[in-house]
């Protein structure tokens, strides 16, 4: 396998152009084997893959298990583990003359400064799925050696930092659904805890950029003959990030921030509604007419905010929302 990323700058004033391309190669043998009980209610696959990497020599292995038993009247426990290796990473460089709006580049691993990412991930789950009932809950584990922090989204005081880390992330998702003749419920909840640890850092560990601690989404829809409607609900705690220091927001001519990550933004919230009619315009075409509502409540979510000296002694606040109230309409022809 070889893996190819080309990345170009082109500026106009003054004109420049640079071209880069780099190529890794990847060698992989992987094996599987099966068992499969007699009635067909317990499955268990074990999998093992090599990896080498000829410009590193590096060598990888990667373990894989998958075990699912039903047992009772619908009832089933999986349990799910795996190994995994990435060559790439997104590399983000933030302008400041854009107000923080980002640059993102695809990079290869160079085992050095940008490493070859590996993870290794865990999770066990119960599920009941009958009589149009599907309840589900599964727990997780999950670590993620050597990222950078220049893949991190950082905005604070490690935005132009250089170093290698790694994050762990443990939750649990639970998902309930109800299917009706005509409509279907569901209702799902989510927990995380996400936190960095990166040793070559003033902090060593911290909440991860992408740290949710609760989210609920609830959700609905309705058909009938050819007219489906549906809606849905977004709730989720804010995403961290840092502020200034109070009364001591600039130290040497940059922001001066508290502990990387120890505020939150407000909640998340967000109620979509959407309705799609079907008919038929023809012997072989058919039509389909939608209409959306995004965030119908036209509510303001702030999704990130940072800072910028504004003068000697205060930092300037620039907060980034999602999209207040949006609606959209389409016309799809399906021919037959």
């Amino acid at each position: 396998m070889e893996t190819k990323v080309t990345n170009l700058d082109d500026v106009d004033d003054p004109e420049f152009k640079l071209l880069e391309a780099e190529v890794l190669r990847a060698h992989g043998i992987f094996s599987e084997i099966g068992f499969l009980s007699d009635d067909k209610a317990t499955r268990l696959n074990l999998g093992m893959r090599f990896n080498h990497l000829d410009k590193f020599k590096k060598q990888i292995w990667e373990p894989r298990l998958s075990f699912n038993h039903g047992f009772g009247k619908g009832f089933t426990v999986e349990v799910l583990g795996e190994f995994k290796h990435q060559n790439t990473s997104q590399v983000i460089n933030f302008q400041n003359d854009f107000l923080g709006v980002e640059k993102r580049r695809w990079q290869l691993s160079d085992n050095d400064s940008i490493p070859v990412i590996t993870s290794k991930q865990i999770s066990t789950g119960l599920s009941y799925n009958k009589n149009g009932w599907l309840a589900n809950a599964v727990a997780f584990y999950k670590k993620v050696n050597d990222i950078t922090t220049q893949s991190q989204s950082f905005q604070d005081r490690y935005e132009y930092v250089k170093t290698a880390g790694n994050y762990d992330a443990k939750g649990i998702d639970v998902l309930l659904r109800k299917q009706l003749k005509n409509a279907s419920y569901w209702l799902s909840y989510a927990t995380l805890k996400s936190d960095y640890h990166f040793k070559d850092l003033p902090e060593t560990n911290f909440p991860s950029n992408f740290d949710i601690t609760h989210a609920v989404t609830l959700g609905t829809n309705y058909t009938l003959n050819r007219f489906l409607v549906a809606a849905g609900l977004n709730w989720r705690t804010g995403k961290p990030y840092t502020r200034p220091v109070v009364a001591n927001e600039i130290n040497d001519d940059a922001v001066n921030f508290e502990s990387a990550n120890s505020s939150r933004h407000d909640d998340y919230l967000r109620l979509d509604v959407s309705a799609k009619y079907e008919f038929k315009w023809g012997e072989n075409t058919k039509t389909q007419i939608g209409v959306a509502a995004w965030n119908v409540l036209n509510r303001d979510n702030t999704i990130n905010t940072f800072y910028r000296p504004e003068t000697a002694t205060n930092a300037k606040e620039y907060r980034q929302s999602s999209l207040g109230f949006t609606p959209n309409a389409s016309i799809r022809l399906i021919f037959n």
